[in-house]
């Protein structure tokens, strides 16, 4: 149901095409993702389908923040993201 998006080089990366593709919600670690994804940008808010989670609590203790994040959303979230 979630597939990591993870920032390469650049800000903006095609594993979150990807995840979309797989029908998955993507779960981005990015500060600048959310900004630079030209594909959606102007036609949908990229929060509406995806979990975002900020990149310096991710590289302090990783399973525990993205754990606690999912972990917070309810099942109706979970679904409307997935309608996307």
């Amino acid at each position: 149901r979630f597939c990591m998006v993870i920032r390469g080089d650049e800000p903006s990366s095609r594993s979150l095409l990807r995840a979309v593709k797989l029908g998955c919600i993507p779960v981005i670690v990015s500060n600048l993702l959310p900004m630079y994804a030209p594909t959606f940008k102007s036609s949908i808010n990229i929060r509406d389908f995806t979990v975002i989670i900020d990149e310096t609590e991710f590289l302090e203790n990783p399973v525990e923040v993205i754990l606690e994040r999912l972990n917070r959303m309810e099942w109706e979230e979970v679904k409307a993201k997935m309608k996307w």
